[in-house]
């Protein structure tokens, strides 16, 4: 059974993405934004691509997620 939750969970985890080199998470996150009618304004701060996606005039949610900033994986998950 296919769930679009887990299916981008995956693709997230899987990234080699140690701050600031998200490869390409912030990427995959705006392009799914979109295309369910986000609007995305990006700004970088020092050397981190950020961004505020905005869609309708409701109140505001506001999601902070965390990057892996730490240490690399010593074992790769979901390979």
């Amino acid at each position: 059974m296919f769930c679009p939750v887990i299916e981008l969970t995956q693709q997230l985890i899987r990234r080699p993405s140690l701050s600031p080199d998200d490869a390409g998470c912030q990427a995959l996150l705006i392009a799914r934004l979109e295309a369910i009618g986000f609007k995305i304004e990006t700004m970088n701060i020092d050397d981190t691509l950020n961004f505020w996606a905005t869609r309708g005039e409701g109140e505001t949610l506001a999601f902070a997620g965390p990057h892996r900033c730490g240490a690399a994986w010593r074992c790769q998950p979901l390979d």
